[in-house]
């Protein structure tokens, strides 16, 4: 039983990674498709939008169901390594973290580059 809700769990996953890929191929076809088009295809990239909302609303409602099947494969994913799993279970995962890890190791640099996407200046690129 263990190893089925295990299995479904990963199953969940990959699905998901492999719809985010064909999402994010779309959304820069799509965004291509906009900027050539002069901002005129606005009704494109909200669909898009709306999208890939809906689905990351069927992954959580998924992880859901599987989560009260098996509440400790929630916790501990099955993608994630033993390693992985113990740190989350000791440390807690803080994704906050990782955002401050990101601004420490590229600092100034990501932020001039934040504040010229806002302004529609530039792209992001590392």
């Amino acid at each position: 039983m263990a190893s089925d809700d295990h299995e479904r769990s990963q199953c969940c996953f990959l699905k998901w990674m492999n719809l985010q890929k064909q999402e994010l191929a779309e959304l820069h076809e799509a965004l291509n498709l906009h900027a050539a088009a002069n901002n005129k295809n606005e009704n494109n990239l909200t669909q898009l939008a709306e999208k890939c909302i809906k689905h990351f609303q069927d992954y959580a409602n998924k992880r859901s169901q599987l989560a009260h099947d098996d509440v400790f494969a929630f916790f501990a994913p099955a993608w994630c390594t033993n390693w992985e799993n113990s740190l989350l279970w000791v440390a807690g995962c803080r994704p906050s973290q990782y955002i401050r890890l990101v601004y420490a190791l590229l600092g100034l640099e990501i932020e001039a580059q934040l504040i010229q996407f806002l302004e529609g200046i530039g792209d992001l690129k590392a």
